[in-house]
């Protein structure tokens, strides 16, 4: 900014010097042709004073008081400024008054220019500090955010060196635990698992048998140790194996299954229709020879006008046929029954599915023929289904659940303590 400055200064004095020059070059011109012109005056004026000098005898001739008066004259057109010297001072004037302009002008303008200069400092100053201050702010912002972020990595870097010695100290634990226990301790924990799971199948899936089978895989485990001590267990397990072969096996799905192709056979079976009774037919006969023609024609006349209306005699009594309507809510309260049923299997209600079974087989007693196949097969179906038992009584615990359990936390304890000492 101060150079810029500098340099319109400088431009504008080197114009004022010119602009100074150029006046005074006129004014020398001017001056030179005024000159010239005095020169041509005084070549003229002394001319005539020759004159006047040349007349001064004759007139000293004639008169001698007007000689003082003459030379006087002389003497007084001798005297005056010249006009060259009346020039040199007005142009030195003129240049003095000039210069004096331009350097009151140039000094005005350096005045001018220097407050020119010294605003845009002061606002370059200002906008400097603004920036300052900005910077320092932002870098003071940058440090509390480096704080920031540096206390935060120390902080997970301290939480993760807490986990990692945390997980060291488990592993060392997990070690020394290893190493402080038997070699055969493993097939003692896998017989422990083999017996929670085996809770789990009867409780959750009701699977007896499966359940039985990882019993004696336990056993199995248990026997391969050769420890004495763990008699106990061994007669826990087979108490256990024992209780859970003699539970009745669970046909729930077999009688749900079963249910399920009855329901798809309630739309083949045939309704009762009315079975009418036969008719009482009064037999006449006719006779041939024995009588009239008279009798016969009378005979027939009867018959004719007896076949126009007929009416026939019934000794049982006539049941109603059902409508479409009347059957279709017959077979779907049937249907809803026997999913009442299969519902009651699942659900171990052994009340609820006695009933419905029953209720189902009364209607098709009394509403669909009996004769059918189709019903005679739903009928034996229904009986052999009333007499089945859905409700098994599951044992609530394991015997050997919680001795196998608490042997299992014994020899951890007394790991531990060996690794202490």
């Amino acid at each position: 900014m101060t150079k810029s400055s500098d340099d319109t200064s400088s431009k504008g004095s080197s114009d004022n010097e010119v602009d100074i020059k150029q006046q005074v070059e006129k004014s020398v011109d001017e001056i030179e042709q005024n000159v010239e012109i005095s020169d041509k005056y005084e070549d003229d004026s002394l001319d005539s004073e020759n004159v006047v000098v040349n007349e001064t005898p004759k007139l000293s001739q004639t008169s001698a008081p007007s000689e003082k008066h003459v030379e006087t004259a002389v003497v007084h057109q001798k005297t005056p400024i010249s006009k060259l010297a009346i020039l040199c001072l007005i142009l030195v004037l003129l240049l003095a008054g000039v210069a004096g302009y331009g350097v009151d002008k140039y000094l005005k303008e350096q005045v001018a220019q220097q407050a020119k200069i010294d605003a845009l400092v002061a606002k370059q100053s200002s906008v400097i500090d603004e920036i300052t201050t900005q910077l320092n702010q932002q870098v003071k912002e940058l440090q509390t955010r480096n704080q920031s972020l540096t206390q935060k990595l120390t902080d997970n870097v301290e939480t993760q060196l807490a986990s990692q010695q945390q997980s060291q100290t488990l592993i060392n634990q997990k070690i020394a635990e290893l190493s402080g226990r038997r070699p055969s301790d493993w097939l003692l924990a896998e017989a422990n698992y083999l017996v929670t799971i085996a809770g789990r199948k009867l409780w959750q899936e009701k699977d007896q048998k499966t359940a039985a089978a990882l019993l004696a895989t336990a056993d199995k485990r248990i026997a391969e140790m050769h420890d004495e001590s763990l008699i106990d267990i061994r007669r826990a397990l087979a108490k256990d194996i024992a209780t859970l072969s003699a539970l009745p096996q669970d046909k729930s799905q077999d009688i749900a299954l079963a249910i399920d192709g009855l329901i798809t056979q309630v739309d083949n079976l045939k309704l009762n229709t009315v079975t009418l009774p036969d008719a009482i037919e009064d037999d006449v006969q006719q006779s041939a020879a024995d009588a009239s023609w008279q009798d016969n024609l009378r005979q027939t006349w009867y018959n004719f006008i007896d076949g126009m209306i007929t009416i026939r005699k019934r000794e049982s009594n006539v049941v109603p046929l059902m409508s479409a309507k009347q059957r279709w809510y017959l077979e779907e309260n049937l249907k809803n029954k026997l999913v009442q049923a299969q519902l009651a299997v699942y659900r171990k209600q052994q009340q609820a599915f006695t009933s419905s079974i029953e209720v189902s087989r009364t209607w098709v007693l009394q509403f669909f023929d009996r004769e059918d196949s189709a019903t005679t097969f739903m009928l034996d179906e229904l009986a052999k289904l009333e007499k089945a038992s859905i409700a098994v009584s599951y044992p609530r615990d394991l015997l050997s659940r919680n001795l196998i359990g608490d042997e299992v936390v014994r020899r951890n304890i007394s790991s531990a303590q060996g690794m202490e000492r």
